[in-house]
């Protein structure tokens, strides 16, 4: 006997399957998308290579598992690239797992496109985010893996980890809304 979903889980399951398509189509090589069911938790699984240009250009197979609590949220992310270090200094975790945002960075995110544009959109913009922070994370880590750098480069822009990054990242909300007041205010002052 199948399960009725109702409207609501349907719109969710919807959106993350829109979410899914839109990851897919901006993975090259082999690649899979399907609905996946662990236990009572099911998510899409969207695997492929993702292209990254960084002066020579290479790419990296991941893995992406989107649940439908997406929005609130961040998709996982993993990489089993053997040049990735699996250290939480480097933004990844024992388990190939990718810490590629804080997940109220993403919240953010996700409902300042959501304010903005229709949902289809929605799913483009929120893919395109996805993608930008991985392809920099992993950029960061190929170039570490050339250099034979032992720790994560300091020029390199990071949030720190777990409520100091969350604070990290609200300091620096808060300097950009200051500085876009300033800005707003002195158009204001030459008119």
């Amino acid at each position: 006997m199948a399960v009725k979903l109702d409207s609501k889980a349907r719109l969710k399951r919807t959106r993350a399957d829109r979410l899914s398509v839109e990851l897919s189509k901006n993975l090259k090589g082999p690649k899979f998308r399907r609905l996946i069911k662990v236990k009572s938790e099911k998510y899409f699984c969207v695997q492929g290579v993702l292209p990254i240009n960084s002066g020579e250009s290479f790419s990296s197979d991941i893995k992406i598992r989107i649940f439908s609590n997406w929005r609130d949220s961040p998709p996982t992310v993993i990489c089993e690239e053997p040049w990735v270090r699996r250290h939480i200094d480097w933004h990844v975790y024992r388990t190939g797992e990718l810490c590629w945002v804080l997940p109220k960075q993403w919240k953010d995110a996700v409902s300042s496109f959501e304010r903005r544009i229709p949902t289809l959109s929605l799913c483009e913009s929120s893919a395109f985010f996805l993608l930008r922070n991985v392809e920099y994370l992993l950029k960061c880590h190929r170039i570490g893996y050339e250099k034979g750098e032992e720790s994560w480069n300091p020029e390199w822009s990071e949030f720190l980890h777990d409520k100091e990054g969350v604070e990290q990242y609200l300091r620096e909300l808060e300097q950009i809304q200051i500085g876009e007041a300033k800005v707003i205010e002195d158009a204001n002052g030459k008119n």
